[in-house]
């Protein structure tokens, strides 16, 4: 079935008005996203939101005889929401899951522990409320490299020395050289041992 999202004012400002009034009292509480009819308009597809399980067929059958075509509606969750409604992410682009992003991968606080993320949740969590999606792009990297990582009690000495304490001279293999000069590195705590 195709459907055309009813982005002009004509074809879905009726039926969201109606669906608007008629949802409005006090046993229906859900929150209307987006309103679409199908091409050949003998169905209006009503998206909306709820917090928990309402029972529509009261509202369908008004909707029905109000806009004298069939209704369906579909509870979408929150991530669908922000992927039919679009908006702005953290990082100033459009959202992923409303540009290109075409199903929503499991995100969970270990992607953000493993990434050595803040753990405040107004920094990770996106326009939907949930964790960000992008969190799990990186996130078979970060797994990787500590699969990699030999444990502490396997790393030379050498590299344990590098990295403590301040700077300090290292010299090179050139000092065994008859006619060259010794050459002096000053290595900082983060950089890596020069093998010449």
């Amino acid at each position: 079935m195709r459907t055309i999202s009813a982005n002009c004012w004509w074809t879905k400002k009726r039926p969201r008005r109606c669906a608007r009034e008629k949802s409005s009292n006090e046993t229906c509480r859900c929150v209307l996203v987006n309103v679409e009819y199908t091409l050949d308009r003998h169905k209006v597809i009503f998206y909306f939101t709820a917090d928990d399980r309402v029972d529509f067929r009261e509202l369908v059958r008004d909707l029905a005889h109000e806009l004298k075509t069939r209704i369906e509606l579909r509870h979408i969750q929150v991530r669908d929401k922000s992927k039919l409604v679009g908006g702005l992410a953290a990082c100033g682009r459009e959202l992923c899951c409303s540009t290109w992003l075409p199903d929503f991968i499991p995100i969970s606080m270990k992607m953000a522990k493993r990434q050595n993320l803040s753990l405040n949740p107004s920094k990770i969590s996106g326009q939907c409320g949930r964790l960000m999606c992008c969190l799990g792009y990186e996130d078979h990297h970060y797994c990787d490299k500590k699969k990699r990582k030999p444990p502490e009690e396997e790393i030379p000495e050498k590299v344990a020395a590098a990295h403590e304490g301040g700077p300090r001279p290292v010299r090179g293999a050139l000092d065994e050289m008859p006619d060259a000069e010794a050459l002096v590195l000053t290595m900082t705590r983060n950089c890596p041992i020069w093998n010449l």
